[in-house]
């Protein structure tokens, strides 16, 4: 939150209209921590369990991102870690009002594009997560990627050796292993904070 506020330098916050995308762990925390600072905030999810949630924690709620963008937002922010609309749809943001995610795929819409707008697209619509102020650490970076590569060559190597048609079941704690097992949290921690470095 405190990355968020001192991207938005100057903007008064209190009062102000957010629309707040997903309410799974972070979006509630978030939306919570936005009213926390005086903004009314409007709670978009496609899931309707997570929007009985939220209005049964005081937010106003929608399913349709359409209808929360005509509430004239000053700040639209989410972290659903999926593509949340099509351009044209974040278009109709109002001229004064910022939009940032807290996942990158959010944003994929409107990341890299020519000429978007009218909106402000705060962090080069990147996980905020990872643009400037306290984003994620290289080196924890770093381990994200290198598991995320040991996790696909390993599927890889699963897929190729599957039967034709067959669709190869896996579960969480194969995935887990396989990341463990590779021996890259040693390394990390070699690297990191081991005493003899």
């Amino acid at each position: 939150m405190r990355r968020l506020r001192e991207a938005l330098r100057g903007e008064k916050l209190i009062g102000m209209r957010v629309v707040s995308v997903g309410y799974g762990t972070l979006g509630a925390r978030l939306a919570s921590s936005l009213r926390s600072l005086g903004c009314r905030v409007v709670v978009v999810d496609t899931d309707h369990l997570q929007l009985i949630s939220a209005a049964e924690n005081g937010f106003e709620t929608t399913p349709d991102l359409d209808e929360a963008i005509r509430t004239r937002p000053k700040l639209l922010v989410s972290s659903t870690g999926e593509r949340i609309a099509e351009r044209s749809t974040l278009e109709q943001l109002p001229a004064d009002c910022y939009l940032t995610a807290f996942a990158t795929a959010d944003l994929s819409a409107v990341t890299g594009v020519e000429g978007f707008g009218p909106a402000t697209v705060l962090g080069d619509g990147r996980s905020f997560n990872l643009y400037q102020f306290e984003g994620i650490p290289n080196g924890g970076y770093d381990l994200y990627r290198a598991a995320t590569f040991i996790v696909l060559s390993r599927l890889a190597a699963l897929v190729d050796g599957a039967e034709a048609g067959a669709a190869p079941s896996l579960a969480l704690q194969t995935v887990n292993d396989w990341i463990r097992d590779s021996g890259v949290y040693t390394r990390y921690y070699d690297l990191y904070f081991s005493s003899a470095r």
